[in-house]
């Protein structure tokens, strides 16, 4: 049709040429030659433009819009090392199905492990302190306590033992004495008791030898000043030699140091609870040390964070391997998804559940089925490019087991359907600046139309301002104008 109408506008442009040839070619006797002419003749002298039409009738298109993107998953993760490590053990290849939690890979763990056992060392180090630390805490105060009462008791009965033997006890003295006594009594009962105590931890393990020597030393001390307050009562009830004179000066310039000694000592109580600080301290320290190195050991062992596909071949054996550095990728297949950026004119057509086909550019499969899920509208002033996600249905995605994220296609989005239009070619549209013209047969002669234009779908589009029935011109249409002369070559419908 294409060749006919060429030969027409060249003859058009020719015609007296042609003429000239014929009448050249007339001389020969060759018959064909001016059948052919005299055909070629009528066909100069025809001044019908030869088109191809089709009848317009109403039917229905889908109002459509293509975008770009490429496939996601729901949960697909590049795994990466925590741990350095050379790689000893391989479990699995790409391809591969594995359920969450399953073993892919194993570094060498020999230096992770020995750590474990030095810190777990050190934790019992910690907590034996602890132990001791609280223990000082309970008894370190009350024997401090006890000892400045002993001290004070001893400073009483050492001025009670002067006194008496320079001159001679007194009632009220001998009263003092005697509630020296009974307090040096109490203290001994007490510190007695924390003696037992201290022999019970002993056993049990919870406080070292030194602390029970410790207790018992403080032990020894009380009952010392016991015997001195008993010796001073005793001494008051029988009176005193001149060597005992001496002795009990002695006595009192002791007991008075003693006193001083005894107060700095309570003053320092308060080291007591800071050593309980410090040693809780140290403990919550080593303990958190062992977690993080059990964390470490933990980390050398590389597991399935959920059930999916192999979809990078994991490194080799002997790979040494760095923190942050990917190992493999683990894929799961039941969610996917086709992610698009499209600028703001398109996304604003959009609307979450509008259904799309997705035709893969590498795979020669049939196209995807799904609806879109989310539309993201972002003020990004610069690229003005909109996310937009569509959810490939579970079925889809089912029958075509060579998908992976990444994929890309193309996904044709049904806007609307249109019912009940008239379709024309895009080609049979003719654009004149901002407007837009087709070209009908009526009777013999082309007719110039101004046309609106509406939805498209691949190379059709709608076009208002016609009726069915016209007989739109697709072909031949550039070689006409409004009146030309045409004769129908061929008759289409839609």
């Amino acid at each position: 049709m294409k060749n006919i109408l060429s030969i027409r506008a060249f003859c058009f442009m020719n015609k007296t040429l042609t003429l000239l040839s014929l009448c050249i070619l007339s001389g020969c006797v060759n018959r064909q030659a001016q059948e052919q002419a005299k055909k070629t003749e009528a066909i100069v002298n025809d001044s019908h433009v030869p088109v191809v039409i089709q009848v317009l009738q109403p039917t229905n298109i889908q109002d459509t819009v293509k975008i770009h993107g490429e496939l996601a998953a729901e949960n697909d993760t590049t795994l990466v090392a925590k741990v350095p490590g050379k790689i000893n053990k391989i479990f699995v290849k790409e391809g591969d199905y594995v359920k969450k939690d399953s073993l892919i890979l194993t570094l060498d763990d020999s230096d992770y492990k020995s750590r474990v056992e030095i810190v777990k060392s050190q934790v019992e180090g910690a907590k034996t302190a602890k132990v001791q630390a609280e223990l000082n805490a309970v008894n370190g105060p009350e024997n401090t306590s006890s000892a400045l009462a002993n001290a004070k008791s001893q400073l009483v009965q050492a001025r009670a033992q002067y006194e008496k033997i320079t001159k001679g006890p007194r009632e009220e003295e001998k009263n003092q004495l005697k509630s020296a006594l009974d307090a040096a009594t109490k203290a001994l009962e007490a510190a007695q008791n924390s003696f037992n105590r201290s022999k019970n931890l002993y056993k049990e393990g919870a406080i070292s030898k030194q602390n029970l020597e410790q207790a018992e030393a403080k032990y020894l001390d009380v009952k010392r000043m016991y015997d001195s307050a008993n010796e001073t009562w005793n001494m008051v009830q029988s009176g005193a030699r001149n060597e005992d004179v001496e002795a009990v000066k002695q006595q009192l310039r002791m007991a008075e140091e003693g006193l001083k000694i005894a107060n700095n000592t309570k003053s320092m109580d308060e080291l007591f609870e800071l050593q309980l600080n410090a040693a809780n301290a140290n403990y919550t320290a080593a303990t958190n040390n062992l977690k993080l190195a059990q964390s470490a050991l933990d980390d050398t062992r590389i597991r399935a964070p959920f059930s999916g596909i192999i979809s990078m071949q994991p490194a080799s054996i002997g790979t040494m391997i760095n923190p942050g550095m990917p190992i493999t990728r683990v894929t799961n297949l039941e969610k996917v998804y086709f992610d698009a950026d499209v600028p703001l004119e398109i996304a604003k057509q959009l609307r979450v559940g509008m259904k799309a086909m997705i035709q893969l550019s590498a795979k020669n499969t049939a196209p995807l089925s799904g609806s879109i899920s989310a539309i993201n509208l972002r003020s990004d002033k610069g690229l003005r490019l909109n996310s937009v996600r569509i959810s490939v249905e579970p079925e889809s995605a089912n029958n075509k087991p060579q998908l992976y994220p990444g994929d890309t296609g193309e996904a044709t989005i049904t806007l609307s359907n249109v019912e009940n239009v008239l379709i024309a070619p895009k080609n049979s549209v003719i654009q004149e600046g901002l407007k837009y013209y087709v070209m009908l047969e009526k009777d013999g002669k082309a007719i110039k139309k101004e046309v609106t234009l509406g939805s498209e779908q691949d190379n059709r589009v709608q076009i208002i301002g016609v009726s069915a029935a016209d007989h739109l011109i697709v072909e031949g249409n550039t070689f006409v104008s409004d009146g030309s002369m045409v004769k129908i070559e061929k008759k289409l419908t839609n």
